[in-house]
């Protein structure tokens, strides 16, 4: 493993992040510039959504054809430089279009990025990607921090502010990260002698795995400070800091499982910690104080604790296309995942905020459920992998 270069990345990714989470901080001065619609800020965030995550596939494939690490630092640029210049559009449109444009900056970075920390991994590749991913939550943290600040010390154009790390660590990438081909990760992966079309299923299972789980983060992150302040009746403050501690712990979390798996497998991580998710926000919802703080805490461990493993493993299934297969983890499947919000949002308007959080454990119950299939589909794979070898090599000692 390559440590310098790992957290050179990694620094990268807070970059590109921080500029992402500076967004819905910046919402309510443009709603109060351009005098817009909830309807309308929703469109400009909906936008962003988009660019930033479903396109990542489609780079991520780019990736996977063309040598360099040019993406690298020209996503840390995109997406610093468009936010920073939002702060002086003049019309909606310009807003929009500024908007977009960092979104494709967000989306350049990530499937390269994680590419990347695979191949100065070593053996450690759960750990390597864990360190690279944990850049990112703390740039999404920071972010509506320092966007908020900026704008309050400085009006609209401090937003200016926001692009000064993307442009310095876009420097560091370009001066330190040693230009090379991509390379296969083949080496890597478990059964995979078995054809495309056998790995096909597991792809897709883990893939609904993960679309669940962002469901279920994304979902949390949205609506727990709004359960504090209209359920619970805490002050803004508390809520904020609810918040903080579910990202907190997420970061954590993330952290410590790609080690984990490393040492006990990815698949184990994956099922063990999406099941201890469940209790975890149960005795959350039916308890108060310290004991909810507490399990909050834990199921956002829990939750995101194997965002990196989740990536790895679509890594190993598709090793002829690791930028895609990241790109398919981090991007797709967190974006899809993330359109259950409005439907949380309308249980919660019907309901009550607290039968809409009680529906989220739903979306980790489904997802145990697909991880025993996964299991089963991983199995299978392995025994036509370790088949197809055999014959290969069954061949080979033919034509000798």
């Amino acid at each position: 493993m390559n440590p310098s270069i790992l957290a050179l990345l990694s620094l990268g990714h807070l970059a590109t992040d921080l500029s992402a989470g500076a967004i819905p901080a910046l919402l309510p001065f443009f709603q109060r510039s351009f005098g817009l619609s909830y309807g309308s800020l929703g469109f400009l965030n909906g936008v962003f959504q988009f660019t930033a995550s479903v396109t990542q596939p489609l780079i991520g494939l780019i990736t996977d054809r063309i040598p360099g690490r040019l993406l690298l630092p020209f996503g840390c640029i995109a997406a610093g430089v468009m936010v920073g210049l939002t702060g002086f559009a003049t019309g909606y449109g310009g807003l929009l279009l500024l908007i977009a444009l960092a979104g494709v900056g967000v989306a350049a970075f990530h499937p390269l990025g994680y590419r990347l920390a695979s191949q100065h991994s070593g053996a450690r590749r759960g750990t390597a990607t864990s360190v690279f991913s944990v850049g990112g939550l703390l740039g999404g943290a920071i972010g509506p921090l320092l966007a908020t600040a900026l704008v309050l010390r400085f009006d609209e154009p401090g937003t200016l502010g926001i692009a000064v790390p993307g442009l310095v660590v876009a420097g560091l990438i370009w001066w330190r990260v040693p230009r090379q081909q991509p390379v296969s990760l083949r080496r890597f992966g478990g059964g995979l002698a078995a054809p495309l079309r056998a790995r096909l299923a597991p792809m897709s299972l883990l893939t609904l795995v993960v679309i669940l789980r962002s469901a279920a983060t994304v979902s949390l992150n949205t609506f727990i400070p709004l359960y504090y302040i209209d359920v619970v009746g805490a002050s803004a403050t508390t809520a904020s800091q609810m918040l903080t501690l579910l990202l907190v712990s997420g970061a954590i979390g993330t952290l410590l499982g790609g080690p984990l798996s490393d040492r006990v497998g990815r698949l184990r991580v994956l099922a063990v910690t999406l099941a201890l998710m469940i209790p975890a926000l149960l005795i959350f919802l039916n308890s108060q104080g310290v004991v909810a703080a507490t399990a909050l805490s834990l199921a956002g461990f829990f939750l995101v604790s194997s965002f990196a493993v989740t990536v790895v493993m679509a890594q190993d299934l598709w090793p002829e296309n690791v930028g895609l297969a990241s790109g398919m983890m981090v991007g797709f499947a967190f974006g899809v995942g993330g359109l259950v919000v409005p439907l949380i949002g309308l249980i919660a308007e019907h309901w009550g905020l607290l039968t809409a959080l009680q529906v989220i454990v739903v979306f980790p119950v489904s997802a145990v459920v697909l991880t025993i299939l996964l299991a089963a589909a991983m199995r299978r794979l392995d025994r036509v992998g370790a088949s197809a070898a055999t014959g290969h090599g069954r061949r080979i000692g033919a034509g000798a």
